[in-house]
């Protein structure tokens, strides 16, 4: 705005120079022909009455007036009298329009230019008594000779004069810019700031834009804070790529996944967050305009990956990609599989043991003493496959969860005295002694869950403890939480399967199962059942000393 208003004035000064010149030199110019022309009028005036008086006696003028021309005309053009010439050797000037005027009105008057001379000669006739045109002339500087005759002044002056202008004009842009500048600086308020009248509907639209403005960015900062809270609170994870494979967002569940430093990302190559191959080869294709789904494996975890192409119209600007932990499913498909073996495994066991007695009595290969040693066997073995089905019902229906829990107050200390009169004949067949210790304590639960749960525990208790062992089973307050712990004086569990004894069929001595008469799926319920309590299960044991398993309910 400062150069423009500048220029302008630049340019107004100089047109205005040249302007002002170019009108003097007219109007002075104006003034020279207007004098010459009076000169000349009054100068013919006095020869004429000379002339009249005196005759032919011209020469007294003459001599007074050097710089003026005199000729005397005849009616017919012939020149009989000359000032500045022979007379004699002149042209006829019966067609000049100064002569021809003067015979029609008394006077004449023209201007004729030289180009040789690059001078105005004036002429003035006048129409005599006699019949004779008495003309006089003088020869003045043209107007362009006047005009370079005093160019170099004029050049001078005229840089001066524009010197004078750009010094004024840039005190008056400054003048002018200047509050206008203070009204960008106190933009919240323009009405009061105002330097010029002619401002306050601009200053108004102004505020008013700029109150909109404000509104817009801090909706536009809201709904950034809530896209990027989102991203945050993901637990998948959100990748944005440049074409250029750089790093536009990124959120924390991202860099968790790609087992990456906590650091800035932004603007950084994919490479600085992740150089695994299969990741980045799908980012590859991706830029070129393909979709890819993919499954990763990262640092002992399993990632199911989106990648999609960032379209504008039928650009690709960039790449948005999606990280899904998908271990848990990996392992759950993996327990899946190797529970369907399992079930199969332990179902087939009894049922081949079933059949092959049965076959034997069928046939009447069993002699009559064993029959009843068979049957007992048959009994037992169905009894387990009882038993395992039940098992695989309850783990079934924890697995649904499609009914909503029955909840209600239920005290863990009487639940464990009901498991403790149940299981007292077992204990008494194992030559182990259970005991139930603690205080009242109650939590929000299903009865039947918890029986099934506290039952379980002992039952294992009882199951893998040695003769003479002893069991006892806790219920104390702690905080705003309730324990329940099951403690035994066997076997132990080697720590290296501490991790493992919750999957289903799993035993750490698949040998003592059918010593023990166990299913292997007691511990799986009881997972299944702390998960759905919100509770949490902890294991100590040391081989031989014995082990405790610890519930832990909140209240």
């Amino acid at each position: 705005m400062r150069r423009k208003i500048n220029f302008h004035l630049y340019l107004v000064g100089g047109i205005s120079i040249l302007l002002t010149t170019i009108f003097t030199m007219m109007i002075y110019y104006g003034f020279i022909e207007q004098q010459t022309k009076r000169d000349l009028r009054n100068y013919a005036g006095l020869l004429g009455q000379n002339y009249v008086l005196s005759g032919h006696n011209i020469q007294l003028y003459e001599t007074k007036s050097q710089d003026i021309r005199i000729t005397i005309i005849k009616p017919d053009g012939r020149v009989i009298y000359e000032s500045a010439a022979d007379a004699d050797q002149m042209s006829n000037h019966s067609n000049r329009p100064e002569i021809i005027e003067a015979k029609k009105t008394g006077t004449g008057e023209a201007v004729r230019y030289s180009s040789t001379l690059e001078n105005d000669t004036f002429y003035y006739a006048v129409l005599l008594d006699d019949g004779n045109i008495l003309r006089v002339s003088r020869q003045t500087h043209s107007i362009m000779a006047l005009f370079l005759g005093v160019l170099p002044l004029i050049i001078g002056i005229g840089m001066i004069i524009f010197l004078l202008c750009l010094l004024l004009s840039n005190a008056l842009t400054e003048r002018i810019i200047s509050p206008i500048e203070k009204m960008a600086e106190n933009i919240n308020s323009l009405e009061n700031n105002l330097a010029y009248e002619e401002l306050i509907p601009f200053a108004k639209i102004i505020r008013m834009q700029n109150i909109r403005i404000i509104r817009q960015m801090e909706h536009i900062e809201q709904e950034k804070n809530k896209i990027q809270m989102i991203l945050e609170n993901m637990s998948e994870g959100f990748l944005l790529l440049s074409i250029d494979k750089n790093i536009l967002s990124v959120n924390h569940s991202a860099i968790n996944l790609l087992s990456a430093k906590k650091i800035d990302y932004l603007g950084k190559s994919i490479l600085y967050l992740s150089r695994n191959e299969p990741l980045n080869n799908s980012i590859n294709h991706a830029v070129k305009g393909e979709s890819i789904s993919n499954d990763i494996f990262i640092d002992g975890r399993y990632l199911q990956i989106f990648i999609n192409p960032v379209y504008d119209k039928d650009e690709i600007i960039g790449v948005m990609c999606i990280l899904l932990d998908v271990t848990e499913k990996k392992e759950s498909e993996k327990i899946r599989r190797e529970f369907t073996a399992n079930v199969s495994h332990e179902l087939k066991t009894p049922l081949t043991s079933i059949s092959g007695y049965a076959e034997l009595i069928e046939n009447g290969i069993a002699k009559q003493e064993d029959i009843k040693d068979f049957a007992k066997k048959i009994h037992n073995e169905a009894t387990r496959l009882i038993l395992l089905i039940n098992d695989i019902i309850k783990l079934s229906e924890l697995d649904e969860n499609s009914t909503e829990l029955q909840l209600e107050q239920v005290d863990l200390l009487d639940i464990a005295k009901e498991c403790e009169s149940m299981l007292l004949v077992p204990a008494q067949k194992k030559k182990v002694s259970i005991m139930v210790v603690g205080e009242s304590c109650k939590i929000l639960a299903n009865p039947s869950m918890i029986e099934e749960l506290i039952y379980n525990l002992c039952d294992n208790a009882i199951r893998y403890n040695k003769p003479n062992g002893n069991v006892t089973v806790a219920v104390r307050a702690e905080d705003t939480h309730v324990i329940l712990s099951v403690e035994d004086t066997g076997i132990g569990i080697p720590e290296k399967y501490h991790n493992r004894i919750f999957e289903r069929f799993y035993r750490v001595d698949k040998g003592r199962l059918k010593s023990t008469g166990g299913t292997g799926l007691g511990l799986s319920i009881v997972k299944h059942i702390v998960q759905q309590h919100n509770a949490k299960i902890s294991l100590s044991s040391t081989v031989n000393v014995g082990t405790k398993i610890t519930v832990m309910f909140t209240t």
